[in-house]
């Protein structure tokens, strides 16, 4: 190769600091001097492209030097115990496949993302090599039980149309996989990554000796306005609980951050997470 030629293909990967590789699998954003990885689950009808259009803070990680692999794991509020063996085995294959390194992990999700990232952090730290140092759980329904009861006062109150659609939804996935909690609440017991109702946790038990936080925007005047809701229907008010439980997490609770990507007011988005606080925890021991 000629000595001109050599200059400029040194410039150019000089310039470029990552990589991005994409499969239907997974997205991933590869930095060349990488000082941790994040994984990201997405909201229950979203993949790894909506992530990346609504997570704002996505591209100050990057600039930090943090790899992170977003999943298309999605349409799940818990997990069955051969999808937790299924999403381990792909994670495994991603770390080795692309050479991230383990020591310096966290995992997050949002809505539904959040309940899958408790469920698999507890099971990485029972059953794989893959230990995160540290989640954060983006406004997620983790009660499943109260979730159902709230679907319930959702469509009873026949507020708003698209909660109502939503609610008849989740009351149906939970009766058809669950059953009802009255009735079936072992089954809540087993799957929910948390239960307000219930003294002894299933999973948050084996995740103290990890950093936690639990991000949420309760903002009363919205829900109100548009949802109807009270405080305790909130995911706020899950969230809430499940710190109380613990001694290792926080609760950052936001204001007037919440918004989509095109601009809607909305406290339920990725937005509500603020990049450079949460650079500061990774980093921080």
């Amino acid at each position: 190769m000629k000595p001109y030629l050599i200059l400029i293909f040194t410039l150019l990967c000089t310039v470029c600091s990552s990589q991005s590789i994409n499969n239907e699998l997974y997205s991933l954003i590869k930095v060349k001097k990488e000082k941790a990885v994040v994984i990201l689950f997405p909201c229950f009808p979203c993949d790894a492209k909506h992530t990346q259009q609504e997570a704002p803070f996505l591209k100050e990680l990057e600039n930090v030097e943090i790899s992170i692999v977003l999943l298309n794991e999605n349409q799940k509020l818990f997990l069955e115990e051969k999808d937790k063996t299924r999403i381990a085995d792909l994670l495994k294959t991603i770390f080795k496949k692309h050479s991230l390194s383990t020591s310096n992990l966290y995992i997050g999700g949002f809505s539904s993302g959040g309940n899958l990232t408790v469920l698999m952090t507890q099971y990485l730290i029972q059953h794989s090599d893959i230990h995160p140092k540290g989640i954060f759980i983006v406004d997620s329904p983790i009660d499943l039980e109260q979730l159902y009861y709230n679907s319930e006062k959702d469509i009873e109150r026949n507020f708003n149309e698209t909660s109502v659609t939503e609610s008849k939804f989740i009351i149906d996935l939970l009766q058809n996989a669950l059953g009802n909690p009255k009735t079936d609440k072992e089954n809540y017991i087993r799957y929910s990554p948390f239960l307000s109702s219930e003294k002894e946790q299933v999973y948050l038990k084996d995740l103290r000796n990890i950093k936690i936080r639990f991000y949420s925007e309760p903002n009363d005047e919205w829900y109100k306005n548009n949802r109807a809701k009270e405080y305790q229907e909130l995911n706020t008010f899950q969230l809430e609980k499940a710190n109380e439980y613990l001694s290792n997490s926080e609760l950052i609770l936001t204001k007037n951050r919440g918004y989509r990507a095109n601009g809607q007011r909305h406290p339920h988005s990725w937005s509500i997470v603020d990049g450079q606080d949460l650079i500061n925890w990774i980093f921080s021991e």
